[in-house]
């Protein structure tokens, strides 16, 4: 007979652990984050994120780290395009889920991600940089435009 004690999984925490930062497009900010913050956070909202020049062909990007999975704020970017001022990394693991709501906005400037946390109510995060050089496309101003939920909890957060 086998005597050795069973383990069961570790239950999910109920709270979900976010660090919010500008990263003044600093290579080295976002590279620390990523690694210094891996048992700390599980979800990486950035303002100013680096984006740069990836791979030999041009192709623009943020800085890529195994244990996490970046989230942009658009489903498509050119070479073309200026640099995103926001982001977020996502660090996967069972009974959690971030979904992009690029159904709702599509912008350089504020993301929206839905977390689906088991055992919880779907939580809505809005990170945002307001460019007050915008002036009425602000990201201030564009929040009363999008249709979001009144009866899930959300939290707007960014500089």
């Amino acid at each position: 007979m086998n005597n050795m004690p069973t383990s069961s999984p570790t239950p999910l925490s109920p709270t979900i652990k976010i660090i919010q930062l500008n990263c003044n497009k600093k290579e080295s900010t976002v590279h620390g984050l990523l690694n210094i913050c891996f048992n700390d956070a599980d979800l990486l909202l950035l303002q100013e994120p680096w984006w740069a020049q990836i791979s030999p062909n041009g192709t623009k990007g943020p800085v890529g780290h195994r244990a996490w999975t970046p989230i942009l704020p658009t489903t498509t970017q050119s070479t073309d395009d200026p640099p995103l001022r926001i982001m977020a990394y996502f660090r996967p693991h069972p009974g959690m889920e971030v979904v992009l709501r690029s159904d709702l906005i599509q912008d350089q400037d504020i993301q929206i991600l839905n977390i689906i946390h088991q055992g919880n109510p779907t939580t809505t995060i809005i990170n945002l940089y307001n460019d007050h050089k915008r002036h009425d496309e602000c990201t201030t101003a564009l929040l009363h435009t999008i249709p979001l939920s009144y009866n899930q909890p959300t939290i707007i957060t960014g500089d």
